[in-house]
């Protein structure tokens, strides 16, 4: 017997392998990733708080000045506003 409990928490892009993007697109709200070396930390987070989409790609305004810098700049992508809200005051 199947619980219908579980079943109502099953995010459906979880279970279709939609939720996470490797691009953003122009209606998702952009932020900077700040990535403090601990990426479970952040996507634990992500699944744990929240329920829209969230694309990740490679940041495309890196400044001239950081390209010495050997780690890659990321921006961080939410399909809901309120999530990108949430996210910039947990990790800043």
């Amino acid at each position: 017997m199947i619980n219908e409990d579980i079943i109502s928490k099953i995010n459906p892009m979880d279970w279709h392998k939609t939720r996470y993007l490797n691009y953003i697109p122009k209606h998702f709200t952009r932020v900077k990733l700040i990535d403090h070396g601990d990426r479970k930390k952040l996507f634990d987070w992500l699944d744990a708080n929240t329920v829209g989409r969230v694309g990740i790609e490679k940041a495309k305004d890196i400044n001239v000045d950081d390209l010495w810098i050997l780690e890659e700049k990321f921006d961080i992508g939410f399909e809901d506003p309120t999530e990108a809200t949430l996210y910039t005051i947990i990790f800043r």
